[in-house]
């Protein structure tokens, strides 16, 4: 349902579904090396935007934080689970590299043709990261 929202109003873009890192895990950045490389991946790719979303209510405080460290802003806001939760819908534009001029998402003549064939809006990326000790 939220990646439907996003295919009706963007071109092209990367959307992650969920990040989720064991409790084990957790505080050794592997969600930062994870998206900086995302961040890499679609700025080689000239991909215009990373979109996602998270809960607002109830609220997902530690997400919202580590997404704004990447730009993400809200576009919109949805009911979902049967009016049960309510997401933010994030999206963050992908900065060209220094030097680069930046095009914003909302620019068509940037967006360059799809890069999967019989994917006309979204790239799909899967990553499975699994760190044992």
């Amino acid at each position: 349902m939220n990646y439907l929202w996003f295919a009706e109003r963007y071109r092209q873009f990367i959307y992650v579904d969920r990040v989720v890192v064991a409790p084990t895990q957790q505080g050794k950045r592997l969600g930062q090396l994870l998206y900086d490389d995302l961040f890499r991946f679609a700025r080689e790719n000239r991909i215009a935007a990373v979109i996602r979303e998270f809960d607002i209510d109830p609220p997902n405080e530690p997400s919202r934080r580590f997404h704004s460290r990447y730009g993400f802003r809200e576009v919109g806001t949805q009911w979902v689970a049967d009016g049960k939760k309510q997401v933010s819908l994030q999206v963050a534009e992908v900065q060209a590299k220094s030097g680069a001029v930046h095009i914003p998402v909302a620019d068509p003549q940037w967006l360059p043709p799809p890069v999967v064939p019989n994917y006309p809006r979204a790239l799909p990326v899967g990553f499975y990261l699994r760190v044992t000790t």
